[in-house]
């Protein structure tokens, strides 16, 4: 059985490739998706602040699922509403995380710091894996949400280097808004 932390409200549940979140969580999100799509057939080519307000949506919500792509099936009625790149808040037309420029960007600096798993092994003393570094970071940004890379460096031990590469490759996206210090640095 894989109990984890659901990354939305604490709760535990029984953790699955398909399931991220716990039940509550992803009934509370199947229903906003209903209502959301609801809205944006009978309002085609609506803007983000206009839903959000007529439904009134955490906006959180509404990103996770434009960066999820569970709105695309609404196609052009869907127009006006994009998720925002998670580093300079450009409107996107893509599903994921940053628009094109700055995916473009973190893939320069990445290969600038010519960053793999050996360099994140030796960054840390050599001592600390890759999959404990991970866990590292994962647990220290639950407790401490919104923290910077160098603030996690410094209580973790894992190079903020490190930091990075994890959030620039999708794996604490599970972690949601805690994420939200390592943006835009």
């Amino acid at each position: 059985m894989n109990l984890a932390n659901c990354p939305r409200c604490d709760r535990v549940f029984q953790r699955s490739s398909e399931r991220k979140v716990c039940h509550a969580c992803l009934m509370a999100e199947e229903e906003a998706l209903a209502v959301i799509r609801s809205y944006v057939e009978t309002h085609p080519g609506c803007l983000k602040s206009d839903l959000l307000q007529a439904i009134d949506l955490d906006e959180a919500i509404l990103q996770r699922l434009l960066r999820d792509g569970r709105l695309a099936v609404l196609g052009e009625a869907a127009a006006g509403l994009s998720a925002g790149c998670r580093k300079c808040g450009a409107p996107m037309v893509s599903v994921g995380d940053f628009c094109k420029s700055c995916a473009k960007d973190l893939g320069r600096a990445l290969q600038a710091s010519a960053l793999d798993v050996s360099a994140v092994g030796r960054a840390n003393g050599g001592d600390v894996g890759e999959v404990k570094s991970l866990a590292l970071v994962k647990s220290f940004l639950r407790r401490h949400p919104g923290a910077s890379a160098l603030a996690v460096e410094k209580a973790t031990g894992v190079a903020s280097a490190a930091v990075l590469l994890f959030f620039g490759e999708g794996r604490l996206g599970d972690l949601g808004s805690a994420t939200s210090g390592l943006r835009g640095r």
